[in-house]
Parts: structure tokens; C-alpha cells; sequence
């Protein structure tokens, strides 16, 4: 607290993570504390296709040709191509919830591991585990996991 307020900022732990101009609203979500899933593959808002790019923040990695290269870019893991719409993790699975419902991901892998149709959550309660989705007055639930605690 009495170090460099603006260190996310500007500090040594500062990340850019991937560049993509124009293409904002997209699904993201932070798999640990180490790991981030951006949405969509490629760095052209044209020519971006469903899936996810999986960084590490802790690590700096080369940027894109076109992009600054004085910046501090987050090392791409992996990139994989389906996963669309709002992203969720629990720790263990990155979840993405589109039009056609919702889908888990290995995201080490980039394995789909299971669908479930006409369920696109709009929400996560990490703490009980669970995803929601408001639908016609209805809340409805799917329940990741048990509370660990």
C-alpha cells in the first residue's frame, strides 16, 4: 500500500495482454490467479474466429509483429478454437455460454468435455460454485461443484 499506487499501471507487474482494437465485449475470465482466457482467436477484429488464447501473466512473451514491442506481454500458453460467448472458471474448467448453450473446456487441452443446450448463464457465484440464468422470471442453476469449503 505504500509502494507504487498506480503499479497496475505502470509498474513492474504490469501485463499487456493481448491487442485487439475494435473488438471489445467478448467473453474473459481468470482461470487462477496466474492464467487469464481471452475470447476469440487473432489479433484483426476482422478476422477473429470463436475460441479462446490462454496467457500467463506471470511470464512475458514476444508481442505481435504489428504491436509495440517495448510493451510487456503476457506469454501465450495456448490458443483453441470453439469456445464463444461468456466466459467462466472454476479453477479446473473454463465454461463458455453462447446462443447454443453452455460448453466446458479442458483448458489445458483445449478438449471440449461436455455441452448442455439451451442453459447460457449470465452468472457466477464462485463461492457456492454455481452458474445462473435468469430466464423468463425463472432462475435457473447448474451447480459446478460442491462448496469446497
Amino acid at each position: 500500500m505504500s509502494g507504487n499506487v498506480w503499479e497496475s499501471e505502470d509498474g513492474q507487474t504490469k501485463r499487456d495482454v493481448c491487442a485487439r482494437t475494435w473488438y471489445w465485449d467478448h467473453g474473459v475470465a481468470w482461470l487462477n490467479e496466474e492464467t487469464i482466457a481471452i475470447g476469440g482467436i487473432g489479433d484483426d477484429d476482422d478476422k477473429i474466429v470463436d475460441g479462446a488464447r490462454i496467457f500467463d501473466i506471470t511470464s512475458t512473451g514476444p508481442a505481435s509483429p504489428e504491436w509495440r514491442s517495448d510493451w510487456k506481454w503476457a506469454r501465450e500458453i495456448t490458443a483453441f478454437a470453439g469456445p464463444a460467448g461468456r466466459f467462466f472458471s472454476d479453477g479446473k474448467w473454463l465454461y463458455s455460454a453462447s446462443k447454443s448453450g453452455m460448453s466446458r473446456w479442458d483448458f489445458k487441452t483445449g478438449i471440449q468435455t461436455g455441452h448442455i443446450d439451451q442453459f447460457n448463464p449470465t452468472h457466477h457465484h464462485l463461492g457456492a460454485g454455481e452458474l445462473a440464468q435468469l430466464s423468463e422470471d425463472v432462475m435457473v442453476r447448474w451447480v459446478l461443484h460442491r462448496n469446497r469449503n
